[in-house]
This record gives structure tokens, C-alpha cells and sequence, in this order.
């Protein structure tokens, strides 16, 4: 992630590329370019402006490798994703806290018909340092409105989803370079068409170092 540094702005440009297998076959790649420029409003309160672009590829090989069969051409989620949005960021506690609120539009512009959709996601965030930042609470919650744009090919109606997450982690630092975290993240997709509804557990433990 390349970035470019004044006194009142940050302008930076995060590159990634993602592979992912399961059960040790290829189930999808992903490219994303991220550019976001960060810019001083007046004493500890900034604002932001993101774009994003990502590219994925879902291979249709690990389908029929799975399950023994390959889905509908109207089920191939292969997908140009954008999306831009806006932030506003809030330092406080020397620059240990943090709050944030973002908006986002988005478009899933997908190869098969039934996963193409506009959206606009909402988000905030809180991180809350004690103890001389020994000790670090973040908090974070996600609302995404998903209106799918295509009439679905086997329930002859338009999707609509709204999926929610919750999200909190406590930090503790073990020395300077070194913090052990834990987090719980929750999860619910609502849909109008019930097979898309789905509640999800996350139970986390990380350890960082850093050099």
C-alpha cells in the first residue's frame, strides 16, 4: 500500500490479491485496487473518500469437483465489483482512540444474472484504549442493503437482502511490539428469498508482532 504523506492529507493506494482454496481446491481469486484519500477537517476530526475495485473469479471447476455437478450459467459469480464512499474519522486519547462512520454505494456487476445487485452499505467503529493503551476495546458494527437488480431464475423474483455485523475485539499489549487479541463477530443475512438467510459465529484469536 503506497502512500503519500502531507501535514493535512494522506492519499494512498492499497493493492491486493487474494487466493482461496477449499478442501485444497481452487474456489476463488480476487484483485482489488483501493485508492482513499484522507484529509485533516479541523483538530482531531478528519475526512475520507474511498474507491475500490475488485475483480473475482470463481472457478467453476471446484464445483464439479465438490459436489459433482456445475452450476446454472445465471449462478456464475464471477463479478467486476465497485464501489466509493465517504468517511469521517475522530482521534481522541493522544491519537490511541478512534471513531469512525462510513457510507458506501456499490455495484456488483456479476457474469450470471442471479447475483447482480446496487447496494448501499453503513458503517461505524470504535476503538477505545485504557491503561495507557495496555489495553484496547474496538467495537464495530455493519448494515449492507443489497437490492438485486435481475428477476431470479428459479424463484421468479427479485432478491433483496440485508445482512448485519456486529464486531468486537479486546487487545492486550504483552510488550511494545507484541499484542494477543480476541474477538467475536456476528453475523445475519435477512432475505426475502428464505434459502439466502443465514446466521454466522466467529471466534477469533490472534497474536501479533511487529518489527
Amino acid at each position: 500500500m503506497p502512500s503519500y504523506n502531507t501535514e493535512k492529507s494522506i492519499t494512498s493506494l492499497l493493492l491486493s490479491y487474494n487466493y482461496l482454496a477449499i478442501d485444497y481446491i481452487r474456489y476463488k481469486q480476487a484483485f482489488t485496487i483501493n485508492p482513499s484519500f484522507t484529509f485533516l477537517i479541523k483538530g482531531n476530526h478528519l475526512g475520507q473518500a474511498l474507491l475500490k475495485y475488485k475483480r473475482e473469479e470463481f472457478d467453476r471447476a471446484f464445483s464439479g469437483r465438490k459436489f459433482g455437478s456445475y452450476p446454472s450459467q445465471a449462478e456464475d459469480r464471477d463479478a467486476h465489483y465497485s464501489s466509493v464512499g465517504l468517511g469521517y474519522l475522530y482521534t481522541f486519547s493522544k491519537g490511541d482512540g478512534l471513531f469512525n462512520a462510513r457510507l458506501e454505494g456499490d455495484v456488483n456487476d456479476t457474469d450470471g444474472i442471479n447475483w447482480d445487485y446496487t447496494g448501499v452499505k453503513t458503517s461505524a467503529g470504535l476503538l477505545y484504549p485504557f491503561f495507557n493503551n495496555k489495553f484496547k476495546v474496538n467495537i464495530f458494527s455493519e448494515m449492507h442493503n443489497q437490492n438485486f437488480s435481475k428477476m431470479h431464475t428459479i424463484y421468479r423474483k427479485k432478491r433483496r437482502d440485508d445482512t448485519y455485523t456486529i464486531q468486537t475485539s479486546l487487545t492486550y499489549s504483552i510488550i511494545k511490539p507484541m499484542d494477543i487479541s480476541i474477538g467475536y463477530t456476528h453475523i445475519k443475512n435477512d432475505s426475502n428469498i428464505t434459502i439466502y438467510e443465514y446466521k454466522r459465529n466467529l471466534y477469533t484469536s490472534n497474536l501479533e508482532y511487529r518489527f
